[in-house]
């Protein structure tokens, strides 16, 4: 009977190591992997009105919001906060600065990480940007 049981435990264990994930492929969604981190640091945005101007976002919060400093080159105040879900960005409406400018907006990060192109509206006007890494 104690040999029958041995053969079921081990019997048990090789089969719950096969259960186990062997995926280390990196092109697969980890869900463990923040989706913020490639969308954190120097950026520089470049309007269709004509202005050029550096932006720095940062992680805030737990899940999925960003802070975006000098958001649209209102300043080291105007602060945005954004949404991100894998590579699209969403600005909700929002007011920013100390004039209170209102802001929102969406966009999209290229695969390799290194551009944003966004549509948004700030302060009345509707802007495109392409946001590139520094």
């Amino acid at each position: 009977m104690k040999k029958r049981n041995r053969y079921l435990v081990f019997a048990f264990l090789i089969m719950m190591a096969s259960c186990a994930d062997d995926n280390n492929d990196p092109g697969v969604d980890n869900p463990t992997t923040d989706d913020r981190s490639r969308y954190a640091g120097s950026w520089i945005c470049a309007e269709n009105t004509g202005q050029t101007f550096s932006i720095t976002i940062s992680l805030v919060g737990s899940e999925d919001s960003i802070n975006i400093k000098n958001f649209s080159n209102f300043g080291s105040t105007a602060n945005a906060i954004g949404l991100v879900a894998g590579n699209s960005l969403t600005i909700p409406g929002q007011n920013i600065s100390i004039t209170s400018v209102f802001v929102q907006g969406t966009g999209i990060m290229n695969s390799a990480g290194t551009k944003i192109t966004m549509d948004y509206v700030a302060d009345g006007d509707t802007i495109s940007a392409t946001f590139t890494k520094n």
